[in-house]
């Protein structure tokens, strides 16, 4: 069961609207921020982390890096999800381990429904 998900984003906005997202699907969930991959690797280490939800273009560590090192030093089964703007990197972001990737959709409701989806397979 899902309790705490790391969110991954630099920009401001987004991450208050992924939040916004992810507590309008999940309330009960617990949001733990960070701006780029070297705070989001704290915390994963620091904190119980059940999900990452991951913004791939980001400054200091970025999302590829991320969940490569994830992948080693961490966790070989903690999902993680990248969302992008761009639709070219999936094949290459599955190939590194992440679980689930999205493209950031046009609309609120549109990533909400990308998210909804990536939850109910990925994060049982």
């Amino acid at each position: 069961m899902i309790t705490n998900v790391l969110l991954v984003e630099d920009d401001p906005e987004d991450l208050m609207i992924l939040k916004e997202m992810i507590q309008t699907l999940l309330p009960e969930i617990e949001c733990y921020l960070a701006k780029n991959g070297i705070e989001a690797l704290h915390i994963c280490r620091s904190l119980s982390v059940d999900l990452v939800i991951s913004d791939i273009n980001m400054p200091v560590m970025d999302g590829k890096e991320l969940v490569t090192i994830i992948r080693k030093e961490i966790s070989r089964h903690l999902p993680v999800i990248l969302v992008s703007t761009s639709k070219w990197e999936e094949a290459e972001v599955l190939s590194l381990g992440a679980t689930y990737f999205f493209v950031k959709g046009y609309s609120f409701q549109e990533s909400l429904n990308k998210l909804e989806y990536a939850l109910s397979v990925y994060a049982k």
